[in-house]
């Protein structure tokens, strides 16, 4: 083997016509055409296949179906149909759903049905940014195979979860990057600050992420005069800023008066909103007007009273192990099985291009790459990591790193010593699950035992019968001891037992929470393997069917009547689209509506009826350490107690036995 660089291109070189191409040259072409027309084909089967089952994820579903109703809902992010209130979160990536559910109808298929459209997309854009970046149609294939295939990918891609969006706006962004990049091309980077302002309207901070990545990349790399590279990078830049900022510009010159009030706040400002309660307070810093967010003994408690067992994953995943969460039998499975393959690729490809011109494409994208997986990594390591999902920040880098290791430096040293250190990791990670796929793990050992012979045996034979095929061989089977293990993880989720959910993308056998050694799963009560019982279905039970019927025959005020609970709400939302009002928001601090604005409401006859909880009960405020809400609705909860008629529940439900939630009347007043 030879540790020289000329198996790294020094720059992606122009495509050749077919008529000047040997046969083989046009051969191997329309083959690797065809293997990635059938990866795409793969993927969207693997997305797709449990599509009906996706679930619906609570309270984002509830607003989904709003937007789908109304609009005005859609257009602001709604939680109700008749705009209310926001969501806690911007409303881009949930405009798909909304769109679908519109076009087929709400169900679980249709709200999932977007981010299945995603995941192929964000593969063949993918290819595009790899092949661009290493002028190698193998590198572009394999890395498109690996991020199609990263477990938490291929979960989150089979649900209806904000972070398909973001990923797929990542990719659309590195490809222009890429392309801009190499050929100094304002046009290309301007987009590409732009695609990265669509992914804020996804997942907003979380997308500005790979801006250390675009600016040094562009601005160590670029072929152009300082100057200019800095002009550009200002002008894409500013595009980045304007997209990112434009629906936050929206709510915030929009009267008050005219549009929702802005959940996660308590001054209906969409800066705290975006910033403050979905941004830093992530970090532990507070914004004024943002309000707080969960901690994790109290999702645990509350996880604990709506029947669920949290997982370790759960536990862990709110206050955060620090700097070695990521490491750790959770999360690693879902996103870092090629860890050590990217590091050690990332690490030679700078090394052995130390030497090239500023302008090196290949370098450039080492850089361009390994500052993205790094900073992403900083990022989650320091925050609370509340969905699985969040990990797939991760997943571009990683797997662009590794395709390119594998691809371009099979020939080094860097063969051989990326598959011990893939295999040793593999082990490690794969005894915290031992029961799952328990022949997977040594069918690595031993490709990986194969390879590594075949590399020695291919070193002995340079002296004296010089070949590549042997070498050739041990990076095929060491490219399969590698790659083997997150395949099989994520090619497990066909089973609904190992897909996840509308909750987490979490794929294996992570979501039952495996101890080390053990086989048996914790146990989820009231819930089927692999579920949850607040994202199985958008159907009403029988009670709270009988509740609508009564409402809906003896009130007909626009709102169909309103909680102190989204949770109570959600049902009625999802399975009929009646106008609920869910006061309070996701966390029931948030001041809206006011008890003036209820009050006027029910004068008006907008308003009657109010179903409160039986006091005492859960309630949505455990996961924020406040039972019963804010100020605001513990105020118009006490205000509609004392003032409105308690409905006998014998009315609504039938029986006269005890019931959840207690409905009142407010049409009329209560009997002194």
């Amino acid at each position: 083997m030879t540790t020289t660089t000329s198996t790294v291109p020094s720059a992606p070189e122009p495509a050749a016509e077919a008529g000047d191409r040997p046969a083989a040259d046009v051969f191997a072409r329309r083959w690797r055409i065809a293997a990635l027309l059938a990866l795409c084909a793969l993927t969207a089967a693997l997305y797709a296949w449990n599509l009906s089952a996706a679930g619906y994820p609570p309270f984002y579903s509830m607003a989904v179906r709003s937007m789908s109703m109304s609009w005005k809902a859609m257009f602001y992010g709604a939680l109700d149909p008749l705009s209310t209130l926001t969501m806690d979160k911007l409303a881009g990536s949930f405009v798909p759903q909304a769109l679908s559910a519109r076009v087929f109808g709400f169900h679980a298929w249709s709200l999932a049905l977007p981010q299945m459209l995603e995941g192929v997309a964000a593969v063949l854009v993918f290819h595009s940014a790899v092949r661009r970046w290493t002028g190698s149609r193998d590198a572009a294939l394999l890395g498109a195979l690996l991020l199609a295939f990263t477990p938490v990918v291929a979960s989150m891609f089979e649900h209806s979860m904000e972070d398909g969006a973001l990923t797929l706006c990542l990719v659309l962004a590195a490809d222009r990057y890429q392309y801009a990049v190499t050929r100094g091309r304002l046009r290309s980077l301007v987009f590409a600050g732009v695609w990265v302002g669509v992914g804020f309207q996804a997942k907003m901070l979380e997308a500005w992420v790979i801006l250390p990545a675009l600016a040094v990349g562009y601005l160590a790399t670029a072929p152009l005069p300082r100057a200019r590279r800095l002009a550009h990078a200002a002008i894409a830049g500013l595009a980045m800023v304007l997209t990112s900022l434009s629906w936050l510009l929206l709510y915030t010159f929009t009267p008050a008066a005219d549009r929702p009030y802005i959940d996660g706040t308590n001054n209906n400002n969409a800066f705290s909103m975006v910033f403050g309660y979905n941004g830093v307070s992530r970090l532990g810093i507070h914004v004024p007007g943002a309000l707080g967010t969960a901690s994790g003994s109290n999702l645990h408690h509350a996880l604990k009273q709506l029947g669920v067992s949290s997982s370790p994953t759960q536990s862990q995943s709110f206050g955060a192990d620090g700097w070695t969460k990521l490491l750790g039998p959770e999360f690693a499975p879902e996103v870092g099985w090629l860890y050590p393959l990217a590091l050690l690729a990332l690490g030679a490809g700078l090394w052995w291009t130390r030497r090239a011109s500023r302008t090196n494409a290949v370098r450039g994208g080492f850089v361009f790459w390994g500052i993205w997986f790094v900073t992403g990594a900083l990022v989650l390591s320091v925050m609370a990591v509340p969905h699985m999902a969040y990990l797939s920040l991760l997943a571009p880098p990683i797997c662009a790193l590794s395709a390119a290791g594998v691809v371009l430096y099979w020939r080094t040293w860097l063969l051989p010593v990326a598959v011990l250190a893939e295999a040793l990791w593999t082990a490690y990670l794969a005894h915290q699950y031992a029961h799952f796929l328990p022949w997977l793990t040594p069918l690595v050992m031993a490709l990986a035992v194969l390879s590594l012979s075949l590399v020695a045996i291919g070193a002995l034979n340079r002296s004296s019968a010089p070949t590549d095929r042997p070498i050739r061989l041990a990076a095929i089977l060491g490219a399969t001891a590698m790659l083997a293990t997150p395949l099989a993880w994520a090619a497990a989720t066909v089973n609904t037992s190992y897909s996840g959910n509308a909750l987490d993308a979490i794929a294996g056998p992570v979501q039952f929470g495996f101890t080390a050694g053990s086989s048996t799963p914790v146990a989820r009560q009231g819930a089927p393997a692999g579920g949850n019982p607040l994202s199985q279905d958008a159907s009403m039970n029988a009670a709270q069917r009988a509740l609508l019927a009564y409402v809906d025959g003896h009130a007909h005020t626009a709102y169909t009547f309103a909680t102190d609970d989204w949770l109570t709400a959600e049902p009625y939302v999802d399975g009929a689209g009646a106008a609920v009002l869910p006061m309070g928001g996701f966390s029931g601090m948030a001041p809206a509506p006011s008890l003036a604005a209820v009050r006027a409401d029910v004068q008006d006859k907008r308003l009657a009826y109010v179903l409160l909880d039986v006091p005492g009960t859960f309630n949505i405020g455990f996961l924020f350490g406040n039972v019963g809400g804010g100020p605001t609705i513990k105020a118009v909860d006490a205000w509609v107690r004392a003032s409105c008629r308690l409905v006998p529940s014998a009315q609504y439900s039938g029986s006269a036995g005890p019931v959840a939630q207690m409905l009142y009347d407010c049409a009329e007043p209560k009997a002194a």
